[in-house]
């Protein structure tokens, strides 16, 4: 077949280009279901022994640390686990739910790794352990930026025998911790993070202190 001649035939082509676009599908609740599943369904979510044992040690030990909530916020904490239970299609409260309070339990965002930590030491060993790991490689980031302009014998030295031999054993510790998370069906998002950083830190000291492109090792860090 021969291409379009006429300027009219062919401006219609480049119109039938244009496929209007299908309006989204919206969810919608009633308010009446609403207002049902908020006073009724959500409030007779059950909180089992354990957990409240939980909420219980983890008040206690924020507590120590000078973080004090009120009665009544953690009576509304409790509501928002059996909310996150309610979404998740189950009837009781259990540990994952907990992960809700890292954002409820504090006043100050200079509080909030206080909470966190508290929280996932609480609900997933892994992600307390990971944290202490994120505040080393944080220590490390700080020496290397201290260290800007310091001879280059000292800052290698510095590389080779402290800074990337942590690292390195930092990045398999956060493997083996992820591998064993995801085996057992718990979170790894903050695992994730951590890795992230383990690998930007390592990056930096790679090329800053020792003049390697980091790049090219992408697949190894």
């Amino acid at each position: 077949m021969n291409y379009l001649s006429d300027p009219s035939n062919f401006a219609e082509l480049v119109r039938s280009a244009v496929v209007a676009p299908t309006p989204p599908v919206r969810t919608t609740v009633e308010l009446a279901a609403l207002q049902h599943a908020v006073e009724v369904e959500v409030p007779a979510i059950g909180v089992p022994d354990g957990i409240v044992d939980a909420i219980c040690a983890l008040r206690a030990g924020l507590r120590r640390k000078e973080l004090i909530a009120s009665d009544r916020r953690w009576r509304q904490a409790v509501r928002l686990l059996q909310a996150s239970a309610y979404l998740d299609g189950r009837t009781e409260v259990c540990d994952t739910d907990l992960s809700v309070l890292i954002h409820v339990l504090w006043d100050s965002p200079a509080e909030r790794s206080t909470v966190e930590r508290a929280v996932l030491e609480l609900v997933n060993p892994d992600a307390g352990k990971a944290l202490d790991l994120a505040d080393a490689i944080e220590e490390l980031e700080a020496a290397l930026d201290a260290k800007a302009g310091q001879a280059a014998e000292t800052l290698s030295e510095w590389a080779i025998k402290e800074a990337n031999p942590k690292l390195k054993r930092a990045g398999k510790e956060l493997a083996t911790m992820r591998a064993q998370a995801e085996a057992a069906g718990r979170s790894t998002a903050t695992l994730d993070r951590v890795i992230g950083r383990q690998r930007a830190v390592q990056a930096r000291v790679l090329s800053e202190a020792l003049g390697v492109d980091a790049s090219a090792l992408a697949g190894q860090l």
